[in-house]
C-alpha cells in the first residue's frame, strides 16, 4: 500500500467538502418551489398535532435558504405576522384546504354515504374520511368478523396504490376512530 501524502489527503478532504456542499444545495433547492410573492400557501404552524394554516408567501431570504411568509391577520397583527420558516414547512395551497370543523363535516358526510355507496371510495390520495368510509362500509359494526383481515389487506393495498393526503399519527382523533373499527392492528 502506498502512503497518502499530505497534499493528497488535503485534496481528498477538499473534494469531499465540495461534494457534501453540492449535495446539501441540491437537497435544499429540491424543497423550494417556484412560489410567487403574494401567492397563498399552506404553512405548518404546529408539528404536534400537525396543523396547517393558510398564509401568504412574501419572498425567500436573500440567501434563498428560507421562505418568508405572512400569517393571516389577527387581533395583535392587523396585517399578519411575517416570519421566516423552513421550506419543508410550506406547501402550495391545496384545493382541499379546510379547517378542522370542515374536516369533521366531510368525515360525517362520508360516513353517511358509506352505507349507500360501498364501491366508490374516490380517486387520488386517500383522505381520512375515505378510509373511515371504506372501513365502515366493509366492516360495519363487526371489525373482527370472519373476512375482516382480507378487508384490511384490501385497504392496505389501496393505500399503497393511491397514497395518503395526510400524515398518520398515533394517538390522534383519526387513530381513535380506526381503532374502533379494528384497523389499528394487523389482525
Amino acid at each position: 500500500m502506498m502512503k497518502q501524502t499530505n497534499l493528497q489527503r488535503t485534496g481528498s478532504l477538499v473534494f469531499m467538502t465540495i461534494a457534501l456542499l453540492f449535495i446539501a444545495d441540491i437537497q435544499a433547492s429540491a424543497q423550494k418551489k417556484d412560489y410567487k410573492p403574494g401567492e397563498k400557501i399552506e404553512w405548518k404552524s404546529s408539528t404536534y398535532p400537525e396543523t396547517w394554516e393558510e398564509a401568504t408567501f412574501i419572498e425567500a431570504t436573500p440567501d434563498g435558504s428560507q421562505p418568508i411568509i405572512r400569517q393571516k391577520p389577527n387581533e395583535f397583527h392587523k396585517d399578519g405576522f411575517q416570519q421566516a420558516t423552513s421550506w419543508a414547512n410550506i406547501r402550495p395551497l391545496s384545493a382541499k384546504f379546510t379547517t378542522k370543523a370542515a374536516v369533521s363535516d366531510t368525515e360525517a358526510n362520508n360516513a353517511k354515504t358509506a352505507s349507500t355507496a360501498t364501491t366508490d371510495f374516490g380517486t387520488g390520495l386517500m383522505t381520512q374520511g375515505q378510509i373511515l368510509s371504506f372501513l365502515q362500509a366493509k366492516l360495519g359494526d363487526k371489525p373482527y368478523a370472519p373476512g375482516s383481515v382480507e378487508i384490511k389487506k384490501e385497504l392496505a393495498e389501496m393505500i399503497k396504490q393511491r397514497g395518503l393526503d395526510f400524515r398518520y399519527e398515533v394517538l390522534s382523533d383519526f387513530y381513535n376512530k380506526i381503532a374502533k373499527l379494528g384497523a389499528n392492528t394487523g389482525a
